[in-house]
């Protein structure tokens, strides 16, 4: 597939049952709906090192089947929040080395198992990013110049605070206990407790109404470290 030939645009005579485009190291600058419109078979799209600045609404969104999006090494700055829709099957993401300064929660539409976005612009992480990242298994948002005093420090505990809480709600999930069912209680018409004696066959007992079953709680959520910066005004 044609890379690094000066393509200006996405070409549109190839064979529509293409599967995998490789159009890295061209001069692209502008990705819309059209470009990919008759290429819906596309499994992987490689776009890395061009000079996109701007990828139109939904320009993805005919390509239903896609696994694999690079768009590394561009000239993005901010991504629309419906990108990624039609993305139903995208699982690795690059989008590093751009200059991308706003966390894109369009990525909450895409159930990715691979994102990197290290060497971009951000200083900020809104509050909806650590549930946005949470369910990513890899993620790699190193190397940002994120606000404050500690600078390239604070970006490192950003990153290890993710990693934390991806890390630590896999483990929850793992080593939840299941209730043991209780065991009930056995007495005598009299009112003597013999639960266990093996009394409970004979014709004198009676056996008392199971308790309510106790409630497991999985509505718990993470109290996440408080690093900063973390801008909770910045959801949009």
């Amino acid at each position: 597939m044609p890379s690094n030939i000066g393509l200006t645009s996405v070409p549109q005579e190839l064979p529509t049952y293409t599967i995998e485009l490789y159009l890295g190291y061209n001069v692209i600058t502008t990705l819309s709906q059209s470009d990919f419109s008759s290429y819906s078979s596309l499994r992987e799209l490689d776009l890395q090192y061009n000079q996109i600045s701007v990828i139109n609404s939904r320009a993805f969104y005919s390509l239903t089947r896609l696994y694999t999006l690079d768009l590394s090494g561009n000239r993005l700055t901010s991504l629309r929040s419906d990108v990624f829709e039609g993305l139903d099957n995208l699982r690795y993401l690059y989008l590093d080395h751009n200059s991308i300064n706003i966390f894109p929660e369009a990525l909450s539409l895409v159930n990715i198992l691979t994102i990197t976005m290290h060497h971009n612009q951000m200083t900020t992480l809104p509050s909806t990013a650590y549930d946005i990242l949470a369910s990513i298994s890899y993620v790699d948002i190193s190397n940002n110049p994120w606000h404050g005093f500690l600078g390239v420090a604070v970006g490192i505990l950003m990153t290890l605070a993710v990693f934390l809480v991806i890390w630590y709600r896999k483990r929850k999930r793992k080593t939840s206990p299941v209730p043991a069912p209780d065991t009930p209680q056995v007495t005598t018409r009299d009112g003597h407790d013999v639960t266990g004696t093996g009394a409970a066959e004979s014709d004198d007992v009676e056996r008392a109404l199971d308790p309510e079953p106790c409630d497991l709680d999985i509505g718990y959520r993470l109290v996440r470290p408080s690093l900063p910066p973390i801008d909770g005004t910045g959801d949009s």
